[in-house]
């Protein structure tokens, strides 16, 4: 087994890691506990998305962001609505919109369109490999001020 394949199975082996165990989480709000229904999966590039996608069982969800490139998938697990969104392909160059720009976008427009409760970006980190992000780290956030990274 190739060293890409090695990656992409623990690519997809993290995903599903963070999506199976969030049933329990539960997320603070300033008056009650909120239990985690929603969860939107922000992913820059189809050949990340399409092995979580398979693996999930996830539907496209046609029309939805019809003037924008972004594509949607919708699925349930465990009692979880499972919401994806890709950055899609730049309509004249064919390439794939990757960058903070497609991303901020991406996760902007799945959030008002579905009001996850849970939003989680997959990526590379390619953007941060200058600060020591690596492949196969994961970096979580708990509010404006910390970033945490959990080592698997």
């Amino acid at each position: 087994m190739g060293l890409e394949m090695k990656r992409l199975i623990n690519f997809i082996l993290m995903t599903c890691f963070i999506i199976f165990y969030a049933t329990p989480l539960q997320a603070q709000t300033s008056t009650n506990q909120h239990k985690i229904k929603k969860i939107l999966l922000v992913v820059a590039m189809d050949t990340e998305a399409l092995p979580i996608i398979n693996v999930l069982n996830l539907k496209k969800s046609p029309h939805i962001f019809s003037k924008l490139p972004m594509q949607a998938y919708v699925g349930t697990y465990s009692n979880l609505d499972i919401l994806l969104v890709d950055n899609g392909k730049d309509p004249v160059y064919k390439v794939q919109n990757i960058g903070t720009q497609a991303a901020t976008l991406s996760a902007y427009v799945g959030i008002e369109h579905f009001h996850p409760d849970l939003v989680i970006s997959i990526g590379t980190a390619g953007g941060i490999a200058e600060n020591g992000a690596k492949i196969g780290d994961i970096y979580t956030s708990h509010n404006q001020n910390t970033l945490k990274q959990i080592m698997i």
